[in-house]
């Protein structure tokens, strides 16, 4: 059941670059620059103080299979 809970999390949450091979996406980070090899987003958890949190650095892992 707990897994089956993280899953639908992970579903519901992010999306799918279309212009990075599926690197994941947190659904509410909004694109502010896009270039050919570079796309920029707002999200609100992440700062340049405290950098990525690490519930999306955990995703990151499990999405690319790191």
């Amino acid at each position: 059941m707990l897994m089956m809970t993280i899953c639908l999390f992970v579903y519901f949450s992010f999306e799918e670059s279309q212009s990075f091979e599926g690197f994941p996406i947190p659904k509410s980070a909004e694109l502010t620059n896009k270039k050919v090899n570079f796309e920029e987003y707002d999200w609100k958890p992440a700062s340049e103080e405290n950098g990525l949190p690490l519930r999306y650095l955990a995703i990151i892992k499990l999405w690319v299979g790191i």
